[in-house]
Formats: structure tokens, sequence, C-alpha cells
């Protein structure tokens, strides 16, 4: 078992794990479990059998979680948002967490970048996710951390806290039948708490609130994790988070609420009562995907770079996955022969790919800042393959597993 990584974008601040800072239009291999391929990366995987489980990126900063607890990071760190070193400003390839990562590991343990999930006494990361400028996660032992850069309230610590180069613990559930996800966006934070027993969902939110996002009436800023809604009605699933809204869904697939600067052309009551949807959104833009009969997407917002993608495009595609940047998409479809990865959207860090027949030419020439769907990579169905996405700040994730 294994994974290969392959990035491309924007890449200011080394973000895709490449320390030249040059933005890439074609995808690269920046990260292997096959060890042979690069004598660097074998320090990183020691013995882990890891299989990756989420890409979260910031505005300039990655962060990897593997299965088993572990991570892996690089990017930007002027604000302490990766490492407690803040004299390193910057990550410039993959590295494994320091000791502030520790959490509530034991006097005399160690950070390897990996846990050890059948031990009760380790706190383990088991999900993360990245704002503009700020690292959230949460742990086995239901608790929420920040840490970063917020100066809208980001890191939910009170006015005063505006920067912590070491995690600060913001919220913690002792009910173990509570279920717990984390959401973030440019400038804001959620907290999800789905009770196992009655279905209650209470919806916690922090951050910037100048369009509205969190609640009426709108203010500069909410510094700690407040209620913003809760219902008995219907459970929770998940928040799809743009820059200056929000939509909650339902475990039915039901759009069920909204908050903050909608897109003038999205209509709720249009939605309202519908079942099976999965709601996407860029920061400007919301995607409502349908995948029965067959598969239809509907988008509603800001479309200067192509951003809304058109039924016409996908017309004979059977579309396996659909992942969203912040201001691009990018999709996994299945052919007769072969996988493809396609991307659409603002693409002015090569984020949604070369339109040059040339794939050797790596470095962006911002020929394709306003990408209409095109395929970026495609992988042989000669072996048994399972393909991610992943949509960051302007940048493009793909991963291969065995």
């Amino acid at each position: 078992m294994g994974f290969k990584v392959y990035s491309f974008g924007s890449n200011g601040k080394n973000q895709l794990g490449f320390p030249h800072g040059e933005d890439l239009m074609v995808p690269q291999l920046t990260l292997s479990t096959d060890v042979g391929l690069d004598a660097a990366f074998e320090a990183l995987f020691l013995s882990t059998n890891g299989q990756l489980q989420k890409i979260a990126c910031g505005g300039n900063h990655t962060v990897i979680l593997l299965r088993d607890g572990g991570i892996l990071m690089t990017g930007n760190n002027e604000s302490g948002q990766l490492l407690g070193d803040i004299n390193c400003k910057s990550i410039n390839r993959w590295t494994k967490p320091d000791d502030t990562w520790n959490f509530g590991y034991q006097e005399g343990s160690k950070v390897t970048g990996q846990s050890e999930k059948n031990n009760n006494n380790i706190e383990y990361v088991v999900d993360v996710t990245c704002g503009w400028d700020f690292t959230m996660v949460m742990t086995s032992l239901n608790k929420v951390y920040i840490r970063g850069q917020g100066l809208k309230g980001e890191l939910g610590a009170g006015p005063d806290i505006v920067q912590s180069s070491k995690f600060i613990e913001v919220f913690h559930s002792d009910d173990l039948t509570d279920k717990i996800q984390i959401f973030s966006s440019f400038q804001n934070c959620v907290i999800l708490v789905t009770n196992r027993a009655n279905g209650y969902s209470k919806v916690y939110g922090w951050g910037s609130n100048i369009k509205c996002q969190l609640w009426s009436p709108k203010c500069k800023s909410v510094f700690e994790p407040s209620l913003i809604y809760e219902t008995q009605d219907h459970v929770i699933d998940y928040v799809s988070m743009g820059k200056d809204f929000m939509v909650y869904i339902d475990a039915n697939g039901s759009i069920v609420h909204t908050t903050g600067n909608l897109p003038k052309t999205f209509d709720l009551e249009s939605w309202r009562n519908r079942i099976n949807l999965t709601v996407l959104s860029m920061w400007s833009s919301i995607h409502i995907i349908q995948k029965t009969p067959t598969f239809k997407i509907s988008s509603y917002g800001f479309n200067m770079h192509n951003q809304l993608l058109k039924n016409d495009d996908v017309t004979g595609l059977k579309v396996n996955t659909v992942a969203l940047g912040s201001e691009h998409g990018i999709m996994v479809c299945d052919e007769d022969d072969k996988v493809s990865v396609r991307c659409w959207g603002w693409g002015e860090h090569g984020n949604c790919g070369s339109l040059q027949k040339n794939k050797s030419i790596i470095i962006n020439d911002r020929s394709n800042e306003s990408s209409l769907l095109n395929e970026v990579m495609s992988i042989s169905k000669e072996n048994e393959t399972r393909v991610d996405v992943f949509g960051g700040c302007a940048n493009t994730w793909i991963v291969i597993s065995d």
C-alpha cells in the first residue's frame, strides 16, 4: 500500500512542497511513499503504513493528514501556523511536526509525525482544516486546537490573542456520544457537534462577521466559539463555507439553512426539500451536485473566470469526484481505459493546468487564467488505483493510491 501526491498552482511560499517558489502549471510529484523515487522522502515515512486521509490548504501553507494520525507540512510559517520556531518563516520541503504538536502525549513520548491509535493515553489528530493564516485540528479526545494568525478573531481565543505559534485549545466535548466536525474558510471557523444518541445538532462559529456569515446583525469579528445554529429537526451533516456565506446540509442531503452574503442568483426556496444533494463552495460561488439519474451541477455566483461550470461541459463524462479550491474546481472522470483529472475556473497561478502541448514546460506562463474544463492528468487503469483530488488556494492536488 502506498500513495503518490502531485501538486501544481500557487507556490510562492513553497506550499506545494517545492523549494524553488515558482508557480507550476503541470502536475509534479511532490510526495511519495515509494522512497526509491527520492531518498529525501525516506525519513518522513519511517515504518508507517499510513494512507493519506486529507490535504488541508491555507493561504500559503499546506498540511497533510495520514490515516494513522501522522502529519506532514510545508509552506508559510510567518505566523507560526505550522511550527513553533517563528524564525523559520517558510518551510520549503515536506517536514514532520515539532513538539508544539504534542497535545496530550505522555511524558517521554516523542513526536514522529504519526501516532498509535490503539493507545488511549495518546491524543492524536483526526482532522485538520486551514484558513488563510491559521491551522485548526481536531483530536481523538474531542478537542479542537488552533494556531497561526487571526486578525478577525479566527483563533477563537478572545480579542487579545490574534497570533500564536503554538496550539490553543478552543473547544472540547466530554460527551463521547458527540460527533465533532471542523470546517474553515478564508477568515472563519466552524465546529459542528452532533449528538449520536439524540441527533441534536449544534453549530459553533467565530471569525469575521462583516457579511453576517455567522449571524445577524453584522459585526466586525466574533472572537470566541459561539453558538450560531442549533436544531432537533435535522441532523446536520456538514457546512459548506464560502468566503462570506455558509450553507447547512442535513443527513438527507437537503439544504436546511443558509447565512451570509449568498450569490444573488441562488434561491434557497427552489432547492428546499430536495434530497441527495452535494453542496460545495468556492469563495464566491455555490455548486450543487446531483448524481442521479445523471450527473448534474448547478452553479451560482462569481463567473468572471469561468468558475461556474456548464452542464454541457460534462455531457458524456462519468464524473466520480468533484473538489473545489478557492476559485477553481477539480473533477475525476472514469473513462474506458483511464481515469482523467480535469480542472476549470480561475487559473491565474497555473492551478487549472497548461494549454501547451509541450508538457515539459512546467512553470506557469499565465496562459490559462480563465479556464474551461481542461484535462490535466490521465491515469491508466492497468493497475488497481484510487484517485483523490483536493483544492487549495489557487493550487491543485492529485493523490494516486495503490
